[in-house]
């Protein structure tokens, strides 16, 4: 199980590379997108600021590295609104998930908690993932499982907005 969360950077991309045993690798990526394009937005280290009625969404990604072809890319964006009350999950979406033949992925996801109203508690949305590699004739080679879960915690409420941090873990 990996768990990896922003760097402190202030930047809005955070990459990880993770070495496997058999001398491949999975790239992780995460990222924080606007899509109400409020005024001074201004990330405070590993956590970001929003103003009220803000809606916005959470990227975290994970790659499958192939040698002969372009990698297979595992995403999962979990969409949110920051009003008075906290946050509210908006959606749960694995757009941006892709494959190149003889690889195929296919996935789902879904809103697990919706609301966090209270200062420590977070939002969450899972993504689950089917991978696999295709073999003459159309049958599969190789399988494997990943799984995405997302958290969205609301770190302070304040006068005029809320502070949230964002992480992810990666099962597989």
């Amino acid at each position: 199980m990996l768990h990896v969360t922003i760097d402190t950077n202030e930047e809005t991309t955070f990459t990880k590379k993770i070495e496997l045993p058999d001398n491949g690798y999975v790239i992780v990526e995460q990222c924080i997108n606007i899509e109400d394009e409020p005024l001074d937005v201004v990330p405070l280290a590993a956590d970001y600021f929003y103003f009220y009625n803000t809606s916005t969404f959470y990227s975290a990604t994970v790659y499958i590295h192939h040698v002969l072809y372009p990698d297979t890319k595992l995403v999962l964006k979990t969409g949110f609104k920051v009003t008075t009350k906290g946050l509210t999950a908006t959606y749960a979406s694995v757009a941006g998930t892709s494959a190149w033949f003889p690889n195929t992925v296919d996935g789902s996801a879904q809103i697990t908690d919706s609301t966090a109203y209270k200062e420590g508690y977070d939002i969450n949305a899972q993504g689950d993932y089917k991978y696999a590699a295709i073999g003459i004739g159309g049958s599969g080679i190789f399988n494997s499982y990943h799984t995405i879960v997302s958290s969205v915690k609301l770190i302070d409420l304040k006068s005029n907005g809320a502070t949230v941090r964002v992480s992810f873990k990666h099962l597989y």
